[in-house]
């Protein structure tokens, strides 16, 4: 409540203050304490979800209010009983009117408030006369005191301990011209509870009041302001012997400028954002030794910063690197290392030896020593490492490399010729003490050799078998963590052996002319469909055999078609094709049937010169399978004039009715040119999907009389072009 000190009928608010807690005191009685011969008011309404309730202390605490404002009215307006006390009430949800009196002779009010969410809002008593609004908000401290003559909260004791405060957060009243209704706008908050005050100044005014509570709507914030533009500052910093003619900057790839030794230049006007920065121009004496381009960041109204550093020499001199190695331990790399320079430059070196790489450049370079032994390692230094070299001068690095002795292994292969040369293989022994069993094509290692010289030797040998190429036994050298080969080829003369081959066929169709063996692709026989043939003389080892001429509905089954057979010196070996041939039936046609469609036709014939006559050919299939399919059958036509042309036509169209088992089939496209001849002969036969192979049927067609017979290449038939058949 706002109060003018020169208004004598309205108490200060340090009086205020004081009647309140004093009437707070006196009323808790009133309102439920010991003695109290008034009923309880009512309980209050449910708090909403997730706001705790109020403590009885604090519902004590506003009936004892209520009745303080009552008092407070009563003083000021000099007409209590004009004066009525409302019940407390609760709210979560605005805007709502909270009370309404169309028709009043003076009045107070007090109202209790609760949220459960944080709202603005806008508290205004409207009312017929003067009156007058207070606010306070309504907490549960963890301690507190009464203090009754103070400026501060009002607080009342429990019996439990704690406290309940009542704060007031603001007043008003509408006796200001600029105030025509008391109002308080204000932020209310859940958890918490707020009490409304209004009370009216005359107590003789009449008029009607209401109090509401508004949600105020927050103004939209201003846009945020416009980003402005930043700049670039670009240096650099050169040392040695300058560029003559400095530098250029690019930003981005599209803005540049020029820049001097050791000068900076800006680029202004610069939308915020990442941009790229290049150093361009340097001379070749001269490097760009920071990172360029670089990325600049630029922020609104800001200058960011980039330098590059540049070093410029004078024309590069060179000088010499003398690189030397010295090896120790028992098992030396036996084909010594490389040195190589920067990648790029290298030389062959020795255990103990030394190299000179001449005219480097001045400055450090690399050196790395390759090529070791895998026993052997660079000690006493880094490799690779970096060695400086100085104009005029040779420097020196040397790599101490330490190979000490490790086993070695030996791998022994043989290869034996023929293949099964030898039966039962043979036995590497080394140094006549470490033996091995090996096949006629085999490999076998023998490791934790000392490095050195041992003794192979290939025993076991059949007496019709010798080692070729190579020496028997040999010496083999073993190095240190390395394993070394040799190969022991052996070639035997055998006698040749045997092959026997049988089919056994299944099935209700078989074959009805048998089938063909064929070994290594150039030894045939024929053989029935259960039946043996036998190939002699044949080398040992491993031959391919292949049965062919297997009619269509047969297959071999049990078995791989061709397949390899190992022959052996002296034997006979074995082998049989298990065939089966299930039952099918070969198509029948039958009612062979030629038709003249078009004389000479110019458009459908059109691609013969003269024009050809467009004719079908049309018959009938049968056959139990049903098997006779448009994908799945396959149609010749063969062709023989009077003067002895002949041939077989294709890309012919065919059409198809009927089921598979029964039908027409008829080629709708032909031209026929006659030329010079008198008639030609059309021979029809069919294969279905199970490539049986129908009969053959032929018909005679006489030249028609007016059918075109001059040609320069004689007659022939051929289907039609593309195009529309001619008009009738």
């Amino acid at each position: 409540m706002r109060i003018d000190p020169a208004d004598d009928e309205v108490i200060g608010m340090r009086h205020f203050r004081r009647v309140l807690v004093l009437g707070l005191l006196v009323s808790l009685a009133q309102c439920g304490g010991e003695g109290t011969t008034q009923p309880p008011p009512p309980p209050p309404p449910p708090p909403p979800e997730n706001v705790p309730p109020l403590s009885d202390e604090t519902q004590q605490t506003m009936c004892a209010l209520s009745e303080l404002a009552r008092m407070l009215a009563s003083t000021q307006q000099q007409n209590s009983s004009s004066i009525s006390s409302q019940q407390d009430c609760k709210v979560s949800d605005v805007p709502e009117v909270l009370e309404t009196n169309p028709q009043s002779t003076g009045f107070f009010e007090s109202l209790y408030l609760e949220t459960d969410r944080d709202q603005q809002v806008d508290f205004t008593a409207s009312a017929g006369f003067d009156a007058a609004m207070a606010l306070f908000q309504v907490i549960a401290p963890q301690s507190a005191s009464v203090d009754p003559g103070g400026v501060g909260p009002l607080v009342r004791s429990s019996q439990a301990g704690r406290a309940e405060t009542l704060t007031l957060l603001g007043s008003n009243d509408d006796r200001s011209p600029t105030d025509p209704n008391p109002r308080i706008l204000t932020t209310i908050r859940p958890g918490v509870g707020y009490l409304v005050v209004v009370s009216g100044f005359d107590a003789s005014a009449t008029g009607g009041y209401t109090l509401t509570m508004d949600p105020v709507t927050p103004s939209e914030p201003p846009p945020p302001p416009a980003p402005r533009p930043g700049a670039i500052r670009i240096s650099n910093t050169t040392t040695g012997t300058p560029d003559p003619d400095g530098y250029t900057v690019v930003v981005s790839g599209r803005k540049s400028k020029a820049l001097a030794v050791n000068g900076q230049v800006d680029f202004t006007n610069l939308a915020p954002g990442d941009y790229s920065v290049e150093l361009q121009g340097v001379a070749p004496t001269c490097a760009v030794i920071s990172q360029n381009p670089q990325t600049a960041s630029v922020s609104s109204n800001t200058t960011s910063s980039v330098r590059f550093d540049v070093n410029c020499q004078v024309a590069a001199q060179t000088g010499d690197l003398s690189v030397r190695t010295r090896t120790t331990g028992g098992a030396p790399d036996p084909d010594g290392y490389t040195v190589r320079v920067d990648g790029s430059q290298s030389q062959s070196i020795g255990n103990n030896a030394t190299v000179t790489f001449t005219g480097l450049s001045e400055g450090t370079h690399t050196v790395r020593l390759s090529g070791l032994a895998s026993n052997c390692r660079v000690i006493n230094g880094s490799n690779p490492r970096d060695v400086t070299v100085t104009a005029g001068q040779a420097a020196q690095t040397t790599f101490d490399v330490d190979c000490p002795t490790t086993p070695g292994d030996l791998q022994v292969t043989t290869i034996t010729t023929p293949a099964n040369g030898d039966p039962d293989g043979y036995t590497v022994t080394v140094d006549g003490s470490l033996s091995q069993s090996i096949g006629n094509n085999a490999t076998v290692t023998f490791t934790q050799l000392t490095p050195g010289s041992h003794s192979v030797q290939l025993t076991g040998i059949a007496a019709t078998c010798t080692v070729v190429n190579g020496s028997n036994p040999r010496n083999v050298t073993v190095i240190s963590g390395q394993t070394v080969q040799t190969t022991f080829d052996v070639n035997c003369q055998t006698p040749p052996g045997d092959l026997q081959v049988s089919t056994s066929t299944t099935g209700s169709n078989p074959d009805p002319d048998g089938y063909t063996v064929t070994v290594d692709g150039s030894l045939s026989q024929s053989i029935g469909n259960n039946a043996t043939v036998t190939f002699t003389q044949l080398t040992p080892g491993s031959h391919s055999v292949q049965l062919t001429g297997l009619a269509s509905n047969c297959s071999v089954i049990n078995g791989t078609n061709p397949r390899n057979v190992t022959v052996i010196s002296g034997q006979t070996a074995q082998t049989t094709f298990d065939v089966d041939c299930p039952g099918s039936v070969a198509p029948t046609i039958s009612n062979f049937q030629t038709k003249l469609i078009q004389l000479n036709a110019a458009q459908f014939c059109g691609h013969q010169s003269p024009p050809g006559s467009h004719f079908e050919f049309e018959w009938d299939y049968s056959d139990p399978d049903g098997d006779v399919t448009p994908s799945g059958t396959t149609i010749e036509v063969k062709y023989a004039f009077s003067d002895g042309t002949s041939g077989t036509a294709g890309g012919l169209n065919y059409q198809f009715t009927g089921d598979g088992f029964s039908g027409t089939i008829t080629a709708t496209n032909v031209c026929i040119l006659f030329a010079g001849t008198t008639w030609v002969d059309e021979t029809v036969t069919i294969w279905d999907a199970a490539n049986n192979k129908s009969n053959s049927l032929t018909r005679r067609i006489n030249r028609p009389a007016g059918a075109n017979s001059v040609i320069p290449g004689g007659p022939e038939l051929r289907p039609s072009a593309s195009g529309p058949p001619d008009p009738p």
